[in-house]
């Protein structure tokens, strides 16, 4: 695929406090032979010293799409496509963001709220199906619109021997793909609560840090039963298991979790300087879920745990001369 940009973009400055910046972006995609419109504008608005609100607003188009290939039993996976206009649709956001931010010294606090549109959005659920040549899966492509809103927090110190920040995010994100599932349903990537801590210690020639990460369950999609269906033609029929599921990611992995320690070390080597450093990853060697497989043994649902990263350690020489 191919496509041709332009862009133009203003800065305006208003009673020496509001800056307003407008943008239009004009794109034309071959793959589907059309031109798209981006509109976009920011502003900002110093209220008071080290006080600033601020908010934005744009449309953007997308033509590589990650697309979702769900998979009950051996957990959903991805692949790219580009977009055709008829197949697969080109994507289109409305993002809105609205919020303040107060900076004094080495500090900075900062809140923003944010809500994303998503239309023509696709997804690819090759359900159960009898095993014959005639299978067309074009079918099983599916057109949708998402949603997302939340808020996000920042706190952060910037300067100093001692640097670090807190972040904390609450967001919901659900979908609605009218012929796949009669109600919204959570987006895989769907998180309510994640929480950040960066924490850095500069003692003369030796740095330590360190990382927490929080993140609730993601969802995914729960198979429930199984249960007997009869195919084939009345002169040549038979019966298969088939799984049954419950509610389109009706159900929530655990919550991941994970500690990350450093330190790093600089030295001074004949006429350049080496840095020696050793970083631990998942400190406490949470078992962290990235998702789940399931098996059908005679009636009988069986799950098993596909896990991330365990305690990995990484040990560097850097030497610069």
């Amino acid at each position: 695929g191919t496509y041709y940009s332009a862009y133009l973009q203003d800065r305006a400055t208003l009673f020496g406090k509001l800056v307003i910046t407008p943008g239009l972006r004009f794109t034309r995609y071959d793959r589907t032979s059309t031109g798209y419109l981006e509109p976009r504008i920011a502003a900002s608005l110093e209220v008071a010293t080290g006080v600033r609100l601020k908010g934005s607003w744009g449309r953007n188009n997308q033509y590589v799409n990650r697309i979702v290939r769900e998979d009950v039993l051996g957990g959903n996976r991805e692949f790219w496509a580009l977009s055709d206009g008829d197949l697969v649709a080109v994507p289109q956001s409305t993002n809105l963001v609205a919020g303040a931010s107060y900076e004094s010294g080495d500090f900075l606090i900062d809140a923003e709220a944010f809500r994303n549109e998503q239309t023509r959005l696709t997804t690819f659920a090759p359900r159960f199906t009898p095993g014959d040549e005639g299978i067309d899966y074009d079918e099983y492509f599916y057109e949708g619109d998402g949603e997302s809103e939340g808020l996000e927090l920042l706190l952060q110190k910037r300067f100093g021997s001692h640097t670090g920040w807190v972040s904390y995010t609450l967001s919901k994100t659900d979908y609605f793909f009218p012929e796949l599932e009669a109600d919204p349903f959570p987006a895989d990537h769907d998180q309510r609560h994640e929480l950040k801590l960066v924490y850095s210690a500069r003692l003369r020639s030796l740095t330590l840090s360190g990382v927490y990460i929080y993140g609730s369950g993601r969802p995914y999609t729960e198979p429930i039963g199984t249960e007997e269906i009869a195919l084939g033609s009345d002169e040549r029929s038979f019966t298969v298991e088939r799984v049954v599921v419950g509610e389109k990611n009706g159900a929530r992995l655990p919550s991941y979790q994970r500690l990350d320690l450093s330190a790093n070390l600089d030295f001074e080597l004949f006429s350049g300087q080496g840095t020696l450093g050793l970083t631990v990853f998942n400190v406490g060697d949470r078992a962290n879920v990235w998702y789940r497989e399931f098996n059908s043994v005679d009636g009988e649902i069986f799950e098993n745990n596909i896990l991330l990263m365990s305690r990995t350690y990484n040990l560097f020489l850097n030497v610069r001369f």
